[in-house]
């Protein structure tokens, strides 16, 4: 199906049980023979992206019955391949890589396979994070010039944000210890970030300013794993007209979630100063920004790292994670933000979960496991 994500009308998901459907393994024609370090589903097309510690990007057909492989490609860098996703235009994969500041480019169009050997010189030592920019029909709004983006995070707290078409530096942020988890606001020109003490940073992607620095102290985490970001319609969160949210996984398996607030330049003063960067000038422009560091709530379903959290594209459903322990996986209702405890029912699809996505026409959900399989649901409310 075309047409996927941005403007569609979603169907209402209930908020007590839902159905999901298993459905074939995403890779079955061609299971990783390694743990898998990300599952991405193509911005537009029926595409899911599968790399794997062997340093293989595998690309499946998704249908739910037969799932081809379409082609795969092994990165030959001698560092450690950390991530791929495709990038915001859908018309390459981008790589990362621990130990090295290269970047792997795969053309789908040429299948040609190049390397941008770093940027500027810089001695960032390696990249363990990547997250791509949302897809270029709304990035005019986000990025000033409909620029298709995606964001590295470096071991020494680097952020980069890299131009996808000129391959070439957009934007840098420094934060103070090493990046441990990024994501990006889809309507807004915002990325969010977290380093590894848990301080959680709000990036102004025009400007390259910080918005909002909030230690870890604040939020009440001890060391924040995952982030993502969701727009969510009707009557916002728990009835609070909060119409985006934060979800934030931590090292302990809580995974809080936020309301995200617009707040003009001449209403920060009612922002708390305990919310407001110290460090790096506040941005003028109006925008949005965590007005409140009490969390809307604090899902306490899983026991070990919330290394996964991913809202579904059309933000009423939450996937929260754990790869340290088995059958660590739950849905979460966005609104009410209730755990659906019709599924998983006892046993997950995956024994232990690294990596989930949804498709872009929502209808999926893909979970890549630490023995090289992409398990796949459906869900009959978007299909």
């Amino acid at each position: 199906g075309k047409g996927k994500g941005a403007g569609r009308v979603w169907p209402d998901a209930p908020p007590e049980e839902i159905d999901v459907l298993r459905v074939a393994d995403a890779n079955q024609w061609a299971p990783a023979k390694t743990g898998i370090l990300s599952v991405n589903f193509h911005p537009r097309a029926d595409l899911l992206l599968c790399c794997s510690r062997d340093k293989r990007v595998r690309l499946f057909q998704i249908d739910g019955e037969d799932n081809p492989l379409l082609s795969s490609l092994r990165f030959r860098d001698r560092g450690r391949l950390s991530c791929a996703k495709f990038s915001a235009s859908g018309e390459k994969v981008i790589a990362s890589f621990e130990d090295s500041v290269a970047v792997g480019v795969w053309d789908l169009h040429s299948g040609q396979m190049s390397r941008v050997p770093g940027f500027f010189s810089r001695k960032d030592l390696g990249y363990p994070l990547l997250e791509v920019g949302p897809p270029e029909s709304t990035s005019g709004r986000l990025a000033g010039g409909g620029r298709a983006m995606f964001a590295l995070g470096a071991k020494n707290g680097s952020v980069l944000l890299v131009d996808e078409r000129q391959k070439s530096l957009a934007g840098s942020f420094a934060m103070s210890r090493e990046a441990a988890a990024l994501c990006f606001q889809p309507s807004r020109p915002l990325l969010f970030s977290a380093d590894g003490g848990g301080d959680l940073y709000c990036w102004d992607i025009r400007s390259s300013r910080c918005r909002q620095r909030i230690s870890s102290e604040s939020l009440g985490t001890l060391r924040i794993s995952s982030l993502d970001c969701c727009d969510l319609g009707g009557g916002g969160a728990l009835g609070t007209g909060s119409q985006s949210l934060l979800a934030i996984g931590s090292n302990t398996g809580i995974v809080s979630v936020f309301g995200l607030d617009d707040v003009s330049s001449s209403a920060s003063s009612s922002v708390p100063s305990s919310l407001n960067s110290h460090t790096h000038r506040q941005s003028q422009e109006s925008g949005l920004v965590l007005s409140n560091t009490t969390a809307l709530k604090d899902l306490k379903n899983l026991v070990t790292e919330a290394d996964s959290v991913k809202f579904h594209p059309s933000g009423q459903l939450l996937c929260v994670a754990s790869s340290k322990s088995k059958d660590a996986l739950r849905l979460v209702h966005s609104q009410s933000l209730s755990v659906y405890l019709n599924w998983p029912r006892g046993r997950a699809p995956a024994k232990k979960t690294c990596t989930v996505d949804f498709s872009a026409d929502g209808r999926f959900l893909a979970m890549g496991d630490d023995k090289g399989a992409v398990k796949l649901v459906q869900f009959p409310l978007f299909s």
